[in-house]
């Protein structure tokens, strides 16, 4: 275990720029350590190599350890490739399975599978919540990684999601425009910032598609990805997506279930496409993922 300072020179650097430059590490190594949940940021799982550090912060990295090889075993399961070349590889991520090491989740993630998959070391670009489906994107090489976040953080990358949320949206279309900051009383949650000052910028998209029993087919975009964010944002209105343990009540469900006759399997939430620019194109290429079994056979029973 070690205990590291961010000081003055390394103020506002990248995280893992900071763990290369400190520990003498490449920058791969560094990325490799924060995936699998060894750094800890103020006391919290680090999740992503491009946090800016800043001066006073406390770093810590667990020992890695003792593995006979550096590569994870295979994975349980085939992935669902929708996409690979040289720089990435687009996958259609299934629910109940963690995108990358945060600290919360044991078990083998998705990552994990990918590079056993690929027999190489693949670079985490965005993350979906654990029961969350869809497209995900990983990168082969730190410079594509740097290429694709670098349009995240420009927000010119399209994500679109489907999502079931309680109620009927009194609108066909509109825009969820709140900050969204680290809930004050459950580290676990997320919040709409009561002060725009103390929270991050969010802004969430939406648009009906269909209107069902005691609830509302809506296609999302998103031009931010804050943490848990379209989740937020329908529970701030009064929406909360189905399905959703953590920002809806056990009462809402039960009381869907009941009324509907439909059993929720899981939270209705789907990254439905990305759009984003590879490496050496000229125009943004759309990924989609077809709705997964689950949700299909939700939604066919509310439509009877």
């Amino acid at each position: 275990m070690q205990e590291l300072q961010v000081g003055e020179h390394d103020h506002g650097s990248r995280l893992d720029v900071f763990l290369a430059n400190i520990l003498k590490i490449s920058r791969t190594q560094a990325q490799e350590r924060i995936c699998h949940g060894l750094v800890t940021l103020q006391g919290k799982a680090a999740g992503k190599g491009g946090i800016k550090v800043s001066r006073g912060d406390q770093v810590t990295v667990a020992d890695l350890p003792q593995q006979s090889s550096p590569l994870p075993s295979l994975p349980q399961k085939p992935l669902q490739v929708l996409f690979e070349n040289s720089d990435c590889l687009i996958l259609n991520k299934p629910p109940s399975v963690v995108s990358c090491h945060d600290g919360n989740h044991p078990g083998q993630t998705l990552a994990e599978s990918a590079a056993a998959f690929l027999q190489r070391e693949i670079f985490q670009v965005h993350r979906l919540d654990k029961d969350t489906s869809g497209v995900i994107l990983f990168a082969k090489n730190s410079g594509a990684q740097e290429f694709f976040q670098k349009q995240f953080a420009e927000r010119k990358v399209e994500k679109k999601y489907l999502a079931l949320v309680h109620g009927h949206l009194k609108n066909q279309s509109g825009t969820i425009d709140a900050p969204i900051a680290r809930s004050t009383t459950d580290r676990q949650k997320m919040e709409i910032a009561v002060h725009e000052s103390k929270g991050r910028p969010a802004i969430t998209h939406f648009q009906v598609l269909e209107s069902l029993p005691l609830s509302t087919l809506a296609q999302v975009k998103i031009d931010t990805g804050r943490t848990h964010q379209i989740r937020v944002h329908f529970a701030a209105i009064g929406h909360s997506v189905v399905g959703d343990e953590k920002y809806c009540s056990a009462k809402a469900k039960d009381n869907f279930e009941k009324k509907t006759g439909v059993k929720i399997p899981r939270i209705f939430l789907h990254a439905a496409s990305l759009k984003i620019l590879l490496p050496g194109k000229l125009k943004l290429e759309n990924f989609s993922a077809p709705l997964p079994e689950d949700l299909h056979e939700m939604l066919a029973a509310l439509r009877c």
